[in-house]
């Protein structure tokens, strides 16, 4: 038997798109932010710690994991 599940409200709809659209820039957020660091440091002249890059690149693959899990290919 089929459950009846009840129609989301426009406030619900506006909340999951929000949501959704968060979601959706995480990736390119860390990837800025990343640029940034990048670019203040070869301002400076000095060269990003391993630690640091170490950091940086698990960071950025776990959101371009999470984003590819959520959205697929259309990302």
């Amino acid at each position: 038997m089929k459950t009846n599940k009840p129609t989301p409200t426009p406030f619900e709809k506006a909340e999951a798109s929000r949501t959704e659209g968060m979601q959706r820039i995480a990736g390119t957020i860390i990837v800025s932010a990343w640029m940034a660091r990048i670019r203040e440091l070869r301002n400076a002249k000095i060269r990003m710690t391993a630690i640091e890059r170490s950091q940086w690149d698990a960071a950025i693959q776990l959101a371009a994991t999470k984003q590819f899990e959520r959205f697929g290919y259309d990302a």
